[in-house]
């Protein structure tokens, strides 16, 4: 299960490189559809395509968030910006000792379809990611 996951998230970050903007017209019914069935109040939608799957980045509670659908409109997970205070304890000393010169340039809570969450730092041509308990689990390179 976890090698699954962070295949998942190896896929998802080297997929990034290859992103192609989309208007909304070009993205599968389905796809809007789950899409906004599970977020009625979005605004903001900016679609890409993804390999095989659809990214969008949106406006939600006031924050920016993304999900990510495939291409039957199934959503592989949910990402949401989040401040550097809203990690873990464990994570901005784990950091700050193994990436010493490195400044963290953004952080994310990321929740897959089944509900486990992950947290993402985002560093100088990196993506740590770490459990919900703070752990680290992989270390992705862009």
């Amino acid at each position: 299960m976890r090698t699954s996951i962070i295949s998942l998230f190896a896929i998802l970050i080297s997929a990034f490189a290859m992103a192609q903007d989309l208007n909304q017209k070009d993205v599968p019914g389905i796809v809007k559809s789950t899409f906004l069935i599970k977020f009625p109040d979005a605004t903001n939608a900016k679609w890409e395509k993804e390999n095989d799957n659809y990214e969008v980045a949106f406006t939600y509670d006031k924050k920016p968030q993304f999900a990510l659908l495939d291409s039957s409109g199934n959503l592989i997970q949910t990402e949401i910006k989040i401040t550097k205070d809203q990690l873990p304890n464990s994570i901005l000393p784990y950091v700050k000792v193994n990436y010493r010169r490195k400044k963290i340039k953004e952080v994310a809570k990321i929740t897959d379809v089944n509900g486990k969450v992950f947290f993402e730092v985002e560093i100088y041509k990196k993506d740590l990611i770490f459990d919900h308990k703070g752990n680290f689990v992989k270390e992705i390179s862009k």
